[in-house]
């Protein structure tokens, strides 16, 4: 029925209502409710990594899916590149078909790119419940037949990559099915010593997640006053990977994350922010940042921490040389993070500690600001 319901509603015969992104489509950069209408996914898990190709290379990878369900729930494993999902197998509906706890053993898909730079994400979710997780190794990434940065994993570690959910670097395993005995395979390297498995677990992907969604829709902060300093800080107590997060912006900010490290950023872009421009970025984490960033002529619109070569980005500054927006507005400068976690704590100090909002503006900013909230929907099975 799920299945019949999914085809009319993408022939127009239904209305789809809307749905919001979720932290995993965010991290996919995939279009707001993206796996939950192509899978009616609730939660997985996927790694991602740019790829610092050119435009008509080929991409290849290797791959195996283990379905510790059974049918009709499809539990899926997919891809994400040229700004498409596709899917790679399931227990039913979708990709290679492996039935009630089914195992594919190694695959190889092979895609040609279509741009410069492309983002390369591979994953696994769950399927109308977050019961009897689905699992995918992957190992020997290849551009042009060539291993791309620690593309075998032979580094032991998922260094190159950013990932969300539960993504481990193993030798091997053995993973039963859910329900029946005789259903156990091992999944060994395709290659070498170690390979990454994905186990569909970790990270939402449906829910009505609103805030942090769009630059003009972010996640706004709490103000904590540092007890040592009376300096206010704005707190976000968790933020998930691609949201948009908007403080006041008065100097600049120094940023500091708990939980996680930043893969890259990204600037507003457009005409609502083009006051924003000549932005200086630096960071103890990551040196060699030029340039100026913002939305003026010349300027970087993101820098990618990751593909510099910084893989444990915690801090960063972004300054300018004269206070450029009225520290009381609350929808002044958003700037999107993405982690190479799922989540992570966001604390912001102002880079020039003197000058802080007056109390009015204190509290109009205090004033009906909101953390965001999780809101998971679970269904059950009946």
């Amino acid at each position: 029925m799920k299945v019949e319901l999914l085809k009319l509603s993408l022939l127009g015969i239904l209305t789809i209502p809307c749905i919001h992104a979720s932290p995993l489509d965010l991290f996919l950069g995939l279009p707001s409710g993206t796996l939950n209408l192509t899978f009616d996914s609730t939660n997985g898990a996927a790694l991602r990594m740019n790829l610092g190709n050119n435009a008509g290379d080929t991409l290849s990878f290797r791959w195996a899916h283990k379905a510790t369900d059974y049918v009709p729930f499809s539990d899926p494993s997919w891809f994400v590149v040229n700004g498409g999902l596709n899917a790679l197998a399931s227990t039913n509906d979708f990709g290679v078909e492996v039935g009630d706890y089914g195992f594919t053993g190694w695959q190889s898909t092979n895609v040609i790119l279509n741009s410069d730079n492309a983002i390369f994400a591979i994953g696994a979710s769950n399927t109308g419940d977050t019961l009897y997780n689905s699992f995918v190794g992957v190992d020997q990434i290849l551009l042009n037949g060539s291993p791309v940065f620690n593309g075998g994993f032979e580094l032991g570690d998922l260094s190159g990559f950013a990932t969300a959910g539960d993504v481990n670097v193993i030798q091997d395993t053995s993973i039963g099915g859910c329900c029946l005995t005789g259903t156990t395979d091992t999944i060994l390297p395709f290659a070498g010593d170690f390979f990454a498995l994905i186990q569909s677990f970790g990270m939402e992907a449906e829910g009505d997640i609103e805030l942090g969604g769009a630059p003009d829709n972010p996640i706004v902060p709490v103000i904590n006053v540092n007890p040592d300093t009376g300096v206010p800080e704005w707190v976000f107590p968790t933020i998930f990977s691609g949201a948009w997060t908007d403080p006041p912006f008065v100097y600049g900010f120094n940023y500091l994350l708990t939980g996680g490290f930043a893969s890259s950023i990204n600037f507003p872009t457009g005409p609502a922010w083009s006051q924003f421009a000549g932005l200086n970025l630096t960071s103890p984490d990551c040196a060699g940042i030029g340039g100026t960033f913002g939305n003026g002529v010349g300027d970087q619109t993101g820098f990618d921490f990751a593909a510099a070569g910084c893989d444990s980005v915690a801090q960063w500054t972004i300054s300018t040389l004269s206070p450029i927006f009225d520290a009381g507005d609350p929808a002044g400068f958003p700037l999107q993070i993405l982690l190479d976690t799922g989540t992570a704590s966001l604390t912001m100090t102002n880079v020039t500690p003197s000058a802080v909002p007056e109390p009015s503006s204190m509290l109009l900013l205090g004033a009906g600001i909101g953390i965001l909230g999780l809101v998971r929907a679970r269904r059950s099975r009946s």
